[in-house]
C-alpha cells in the first residue's frame, strides 16, 4: 500500500479555489476590477485544463464486463477509463487495475466476465476547465488521469501522456 501526504496538494487546491472565489465575489460589485484581477492571475498561469484536455471522454458503465473495458482500451489505445453509473462518475479502471485483479482474483467465473464495478478503483479527481496546469501536475502525481467537470457534466479528460505533449 502506497500512502501519500496530500497536504501540499490540498494547499495548492485551497489557494486556487480561494482566489477564484474572491474574484467571483468581487465580480458582482466591481466587474471591471474582477476582470483585471482575473487577467493578471491568468497571465501567471496561462495554460488551463481546457487548453489541453481531450474533449471526447471515453468511459465504461459500471455494470459492463471487464472484457468490454479491455476491448475499449485496446481499440482506442487507452491505459485507463473512467467508470460511470448513468452519468455519475463512480470509479476508474486501468490496465494496472486489471493486472492486479488477475493476480488477486480467485473464483470460478473468468475475470473477463465480471462487471467492472467489482474490480474498479476510486474515481479520477475532478477539476473545472479553468484549473491551472500546476494543479493538474500535482493531481497527476497521485492519479493516472484527471476529469474536467463543468456544471456536473464531464467535458474532458487529461492524462499523464497529455502533459508530455506540452513539455
Amino acid at each position: 500500500i502506497v500512502k501519500f501526504d496530500l497536504k501540499g496538494l490540498y494547499h495548492i487546491h485551497r489557494v486556487y479555489e480561494e482566489k477564484r472565489r474572491k474574484i467571483q465575489k468581487l465580480s458582482k460589485t466591481k466587474p471591471k476590477t474582477a476582470k483585471k484581477l482575473m487577467k493578471k492571475y491568468s497571465k501567471r498561469e496561462r495554460n488551463r485544463a481546457r487548453d489541453i484536455m481531450h474533449k471526447i471522454v471515453v468511459g465504461i458503465n459500471a455494470n459492463q464486463k471487464v472484457r468490454d473495458a479491455i476491448d475499449i482500451m485496446e481499440r482506442d489505445r487507452f491505459s485507463q477509463l473512467p467508470v460511470f453509473d448513468n452519468e455519475e462518475i463512480v470509479g476508474s479502471i486501468s490496465d494496472q487495475t486489471i493486472l492486479n485483479a488477475i493476480t488477486e482474483y480467485r473464483s470460478r467465473m473468468p475475470l473477463s466476465e465480471l462487471s467492472v464495478s467489482t474490480i474498479m478503483d476510486k474515481p479520477f479527481p475532478t477539476i473545472d476547465g479553468d484549473a491551472p496546469l500546476t494543479l493538474i501536475y500535482e493531481l497527476l502525481k497521485y492519479s493516472s488521469a484527471v476529469l474536467i467537470v463543468e456544471r456536473d457534466d464531464v467535458v474532458g479528460i487529461i492524462t499523464k501522456a497529455d502533459l508530455f505533449k506540452i513539455v
